[in-house]
């Protein structure tokens, strides 16, 4: 599912402090035409968005044993065909 999907109006994310210096906004002929189309999504959303992406781009299962256990035999097999 697109970010974008998930998006409900009214929800948003202050992950940033109040700022506590002089706000300096653009001039007229430097604005943005059209307002920035940018999802809005609680915090806990966009974390487990982001989450579930990193997972699926890895290609790998979370679990590392069987992985583990690949790894040691193969060591185990390697080292005993150096020592003849």
């Amino acid at each position: 599912m697109l970010i974008f999907e998930k998006s409900r109006p009214g929800r948003g994310c202050d992950l940033l402090p109040e700022c506590d210096v002089e706000v300096t906004l653009p001039q007229e002929k430097d604005k943005r035409e059209k307002k920035l189309h940018l999802p809005e999504l609680s915090e806990i959303e966009l974390s487990r968005h982001y989450t579930e992406l990193a997972k699926k781009s890895h290609g790998v299962n979370p679990g590392s044993a069987a992985i583990s256990s690949l790894i040691f035999s193969w060591h185990s097999i390697s080292s005993s065909s150096n020592t003849t």
